[in-house]
């Protein structure tokens, strides 16, 4: 039996990585991995995850095929809910990138979480998180994104008949309630 996935999205900073963390210890049957550190899984020890963000799509592609054949046996070898985190679009070397398509087709997901919260937020979670080298982004550049991002999870949703939900992260509790939602065994 294979796992349901839950893609979760969002802008870095939206608070993702908590969210799913937090979910997966609270709920029964529920893991969380993140896409990034599949990537980082192929690259030497010492590569800072925030370093993908300046990777050309030369120097990603091998990155992502590695991840993606990861994924998939992730997917396929366990059961009850996956919450895979990945970013769908990125600010790569001042250009706004999307993709994730391919790897939809792969793992059929069960439905799609956009995380969101404000712009401002994000500003803060990314200046009080020290353990991470973000890019210095304003406020300005992190509305583009978000923007991007909705676009982008309405676009996959639609293309490939997945139920999207928007989760906004102003709340941790809450946030943590409204994923828990989308779980099957834990409605």
């Amino acid at each position: 039996m294979a796992h349901q996935v839950v893609v979760v999205l969002g802008v870095p900073g939206a608070g993702k990585s908590t969210l799913c963390r937090r979910v997966a210890s609270e709920a029964f049957g529920v893991e969380a991995v993140d896409f990034a550190d599949l990537m980082l899984s192929a690259c030497p020890p010492q590569t800072d995850r925030d370093a993908l963000q300046y990777m050309g799509v030369t120097e990603r592609r091998p990155l992502f095929a590695l991840a993606k054949e990861q994924l998939v046996g992730i997917v396929g070898s366990g059961n009850g809910t996956l919450l895979l985190e990945a970013h769908f679009v990125m600010r790569v070397n001042a250009k706004i990138e999307s993709f994730g398509d391919g790897l939809l087709q792969l793992i059929k997901p069960h439905s799609l979480l956009l995380v969101d919260t404000t712009s401002s937020a994000v500003t803060d979670r990314r200046r009080l998180d020290a353990e991470r080298k973000r890019s210095p982004e304003g406020i300005g550049d992190i509305d583009e994104l978000r923007g991007q991002t909705y676009l982008r999870a309405v676009d996959l949703s639609s293309k490939h008949s997945i139920p999207l939900k928007l989760v906004l992260n102003h709340n941790l509790r809450t946030a943590v309630s409204e994923l828990l939602t989308l779980i099957p065994d834990n409605r």
